[in-house]
């Protein structure tokens, strides 16, 4: 399986749906990278695509798995909140997004 996809061209901070030519990548560029990676997948079978939007507002209802007051993650669900600080991480800097209905995956670089 692919370990993530890369968005080739990603615009800084522009709010814009990136759907660009992807590359797969493997799971050791994924750590050297430096970029938070979110993993999206749609398992109702009436959906007939999948969103970026979708995926980040899902990202984003994880939120509960993560105390901001004392910065810790829920335990057996820190992916969970690492995904949703991926989506509000006030540094990031670029993002990208690979769509493959059912799967979305997301790129927040740096990650949070």
């Amino acid at each position: 399986m692919i370990d993530y996809i890369k968005s080739l061209g990603a615009k800084k901070k522009t709010g814009r749906r990136l759907l660009s030519t992807t590359v797969a990548a493997t799971s050791d560029e994924a750590n050297k990278s430096g970029c938070g990676q979110n993993m999206y997948e749609n398992k109702d079978a009436n959906v007939q695509q999948v969103t970026t939007d979708m995926a980040v507002a899902e990202w984003y209802s994880q939120k509960q798995y993560y105390n901001a007051a004392t910065q810790t993650k829920t335990a057996g669900k820190e992916k969970e909140a690492d995904e949703y600080l991926n989506v509000v991480y006030k540094d990031t800097e670029s993002t990208g997004f690979g769509v493959q209905h059912p799967y979305v995956v997301g790129w927040y670089c740096p990650k949070a």
